[in-house]
């Protein structure tokens, strides 16, 4: 930063930019918090396998966000819609926090 400044004839301290976060850093996340439902990302992928657990067969559905994050994971006994409408809002629960 303070290079892109110099070449545009502007004297500045690295003290100075430290001042500056101090000040304005928690106000500009305030502001990007208020819009956003969290650190993870809006879009997610999500996938799912079938897999042994102590003796017993389990599914196991995995949600990732586009930049990689996991957002969350379940791992019911049944693929059921009640079960899968769990998993969505546990995660989207998470997101929220």
């Amino acid at each position: 930063m303070c290079a892109l400044l110099a070449e545009r004839a502007v004297i500045l301290d690295a003290a100075t930019v430290y001042r500056w976060v101090q000040k304005f850093g928690p106000e500009i996340r305030k502001r990007a918090n208020g819009r956003h439902r969290g650190w993870r990302g809006l879009q997610w992928h999500v996938d799912e396998t079938y897999l042994r657990v102590n003796g017993r067969w389990c599914h196991l559905w995995r949600a990732i966000d586009q930049w990689g994050q996991r957002v969350d994971f379940r791992l019911p006994e049944r693929r059921t819609a009640n079960a899968a409408r769990a998993f969505m809002r546990q995660g989207s629960e998470t997101v929220g926090a």
